[in-house]
């Protein structure tokens, strides 16, 4: 199940909303690959995981115009969206650390 998330912008940058889908691993591996530049690949990355802004949806023709029309501050939130949906807390992490159980085997 590939989870949604609704962000309303801050008052101070806009009104609305924008919502990011998790990408497949699959999605993921296909950004990746096509692209060398990393900070290319993060953006396209952000860019598809873009399902509606301010109530509109997001087609794939659609996503570089979309983008587009964001201001500066706007972007560099749903990168950060992007990144909060995708990337484990720091907690989760050691709290997955913290749940291993080593075995040695004979």
């Amino acid at each position: 199940m590939k989870r949604t998330v609704e962000f309303r912008w801050p008052p101070s940058i806009g009104e609305g909303s924008v919502v990011l889908r998790e990408l497949s691993a699959e999605e993921t591996l296909q950004v990746v690959s096509a692209f060398s530049d990393p900070f290319r690949g993060t953006l396209e990355l952000a860019k598809r995981a873009i399902v509606r802004v301010d109530g509109l949806d997001v087609t794939p023709e659609r996503r570089d115009e979309v983008w587009s029309t964001l201001s500066a501050k706007q972007r560099d939130l749903v990168l950060d969206a992007y990144r909060w949906l995708h990337v484990a807390t720091q907690e989760e992490r050691e709290a997955f650390f913290a749940s291993a159980t080593l075995s040695v085997a004979s």
